[in-house]
């Protein structure tokens, strides 16, 4: 029986640890070229592979509901603080990662220095919606993902991505962690940084603008990418999605 899947990437003489969390049917080794954009910028990366997904237990899709989701997160942040040296952690979630991710700071909220929220999936979009009505569709939609048809034949093929089999308990625990954070602004007091594509077809970006509305947070930003689609990681302006990230990283893992 697999136990929780972690990878780590490290750098000498690091100024904070990225604690990521990945997407729906998708798992952390999609993040590579983010862990080394990060490395680069002087920050560490802990990632875990949410139970039910990539080298964790119950691949693909077995998983309870949110809280096995919520209990990952906590192993992750134990990870990255083991592996700190004492320097800040900041969690950072794609899309039901970032549903993942907001709910645990709502629930603690003094776990982590600052919040990083990419493609938040509050609010389905219309290529999602359609596909979960036709019974012949893909869970997720691969051509939704991203514009680069590298990224997008990268997803079809990679044997650890199960967006065509999505189990009902996947989809039931991403519901349940939509709905909790729809409530969960008001409780959302630390940094926070949100980045969304103007095109998301499947987590629509007005559902993260009135998210971030909602945040309690006097230090809160969003940026939404015309033109962009569900990963903005990974399309083709990547690195200037990246460079605003890293710039937000620079400006607040040192405050106090």
């Amino acid at each position: 029986m697999r136990e929780r899947g972690f990878r780590d990437w490290r750098v000498e003489g690091f100024s904070a640890v990225v604690a990521l969390v990945h997407g729906l049917a998708e798992h952390s080794g999609r993040y590579g070229h983010v862990a080394a954009r990060f490395l680069d910028a002087g920050y560490a990366v802990t990632a875990v592979d949410l139970r039910g997904h990539g080298m964790s237990e119950g691949f693909p899709g077995d998983v309870s509901g949110l809280e096995d989701w919520l209990a990952d997160v906590a192993e992750l942040l134990e990870r990255a603080r083991e592996g700190s040296l004492g320097k800040p952690v900041i969690l950072m979630g794609h899309s039901l990662g970032a549903l993942v991710a907001a709910t645990y700071v709502a629930r603690n909220p003094d776990a982590v220095r600052g919040l990083v929220l990419s493609g938040t999936a509050v609010l389905a979009g219309t290529a999602l919606l359609e596909s979960m009505g036709d019974p012949g569709a893909q869970g997720i939609p691969p051509e939704a993902i991203s514009r680069d048809p590298e990224v997008v034949r990268a997803y079809v093929e990679d044997p650890q991505v199960f967006a065509d089999r999505v189990t009902p308990e996947a989809n039931a625990g991403a519901l349940m962690a939509a709905i909790e954070v729809n409530q969960s602004g008001p409780m959302i007091t630390l940094p926070v940084l949100m980045v969304h594509g103007g095109e998301d077809l499947i987590a629509d970006v007005e559902g993260a603008r009135d998210l971030f509305e909602s945040i309690a947070s006097s230090d809160k930003e969003l940026i939404v990418y015309d033109g962009l689609y569900h990963e903005v990681m990974n399309e083709p302006e990547k690195e200037r999605v990246l460079d605003d990230i890293v710039a937000w990283l620079d400006r607040h893992a040192d405050a106090s």
